[in-house]
């Protein structure tokens, strides 16, 4: 199947010689033929109604004329225009001849703004033509950037005489204070003696905020066992404790340094204040009276100590009693490294016999000067090899006459 231009159609029996607008006459590849007779050949052909343009494109035209820049036909003596020229169509050779399109003169423009410079552009109204126009430009303008002090930011304005920028510095609405920047209510470190705080109120002068400062309240009362010390070159003094407190249920008491007080119901204990580089220390001695019974005592001698604390008395003779000595304990070839206070019970007591003539026998009667009450202690022995182990001892606390069994007498 024979594959035809988009404007002709296949004819399987068409005239060899074909016209075009040119009037010149296009013979097909065909075999010789006759003089004055005509050869018919298959091929592509232009509709009926439709010539051949030319002999190369084989473009079919209603009727002939020029081939316009956009592939349109034009008639002859057709005039168009394109790409601003003035064209038209030549009705003897069928060409194309363009002119350019004359354009008005445009004014001079005077450009007398910073920053704008002429420019030729195309019109608006007519793009074909070009006209001066006054155009910014900013690489010509001359830009002065200033440095802003602290508390101020840069700012860009475009001037109203030109179209070059401008920069300028406003405050930033913050407080200056040395070297640094501080926002509207933030502390601002001043002086010891000053609390400042920045404020949102701007001053007109430097117009940056202003820092409102109120002197330092001191706290002047101290508490007990303390006193209020002016200190050079400082805004507030200090507390400094010049005593010791002690705690007791009826309330506290202030104890001076180096002297010493005793409770009021308690006349065996003792606090001392003492103090060294600057560390107070409250210290309490507790004095240990030894186990008092009034029964050993000579009637009418009872009293205390001068310091209030331990009952005395005159002791009847012979009579049983608690005696303290102080002497080394050893065991197993380990020692106390100290003498240690060992209690005992000596003296006598009311042991006696005698005949009863109701048992028709002597009766005995044993007392004893016994320990009453007693507990264990623990002390710690040196052994050789510089060892130690812990020894326990029975620590005698009270004495008394205490009967017991009689032996039975052997005969």
């Amino acid at each position: 199947e024979v594959s035809c231009a988009q404007d002709q159609v296949y004819k399987p029996c068409g005239e060899a010689k074909r016209n075009t607008c040119f009037s010149r006459e296009v013979v097909m590849d065909t075999l010789p033929s006759p003089k004055g007779t005509s050869v018919f050949v298959e091929g592509c052909y232009c509709p009926d109604g439709k010539i051949l343009l030319n002999d190369h494109d084989g473009t079919c035209v209603s009727a002939c004329g020029c081939t316009a820049q956009d592939g349109s036909v034009k008639q002859p003596r057709e005039a168009w225009e394109h790409d601003c020229q003035y064209c038209t169509c030549d009705e003897e050779t069928l060409s194309i001849s363009c002119l350019p399109r004359p354009c008005a003169v445009s004014p001079p423009a005077n450009c007398t703004k910073v920053g704008f410079v002429p420019k030729i552009k195309p019109r608006v109204d007519d793009p074909c033509c070009t006209e001066t126009v006054c155009e910014c430009d900013i690489k010509t303008c001359i830009i002065n950037k200033t440095a802003c002090d602290l508390g101020f930011q840069p700012v860009v304005a475009i001037s109203e005489d030109g179209c070059c920028p401008i920069f300028s510095c406003i405050p930033k609405g913050v407080c200056v204070s040395e070297g640094v920047e501080f926002r509207p209510g933030s502390m601002v470190p001043k002086s010891s003696c000053e609390d400042c705080v920045c404020t949102d109120e701007q001053d007109a002068v430097t117009q940056t905020n202003i820092i409102q400062c109120v002197p330092v309240k001191c706290q002047t009362t101290c508490q007990q066992g303390f006193h209020y010390v002016e200190q050079e070159g400082q805004c507030c003094s200090q507390c400094q404790q010049v005593a010791c407190v002690a705690n007791f249920p009826f309330g506290n008491v202030t104890i001076e340094v180096g002297k010493s007080y005793k409770a009021p119901y308690d006349n065996c204990t003792e606090y001392m204040c003492t103090e060294s580089a600057g560390q107070f220390s409250l210290t309490s001695t507790v004095k240990v009276c030894l186990p008092f019974e009034e029964s050993n005592c000579v009637p009418g001698t009872v009293d205390v100590t001068s310091d209030g604390c331990c009952k005395t008395c005159v002791d009847l003779p012979h009579k049983c009693k608690r005696s303290v000595k102080e002497q080394y304990l050893s065991h197993k070839g380990c020692q106390s490294a100290a003498p240690v206070p060992v209690p005992f019970c000596e003296g006598t007591c009311s042991t006696y016999s005698v005949y009863s003539f109701e048992t028709s026998e002597m009766e005995h009667k044993c007392i004893c000067c016994h320990e009453k009450r007693s507990h264990e202690v623990q002390v710690e022995l040196v052994c050789p090899e510089h060892k130690t182990v812990q020894f326990t001892y029975v620590h005698v606390d009270e004495c008394g006459c205490v009967e017991t069994k009689c032996p039975k007498r052997k005969s």
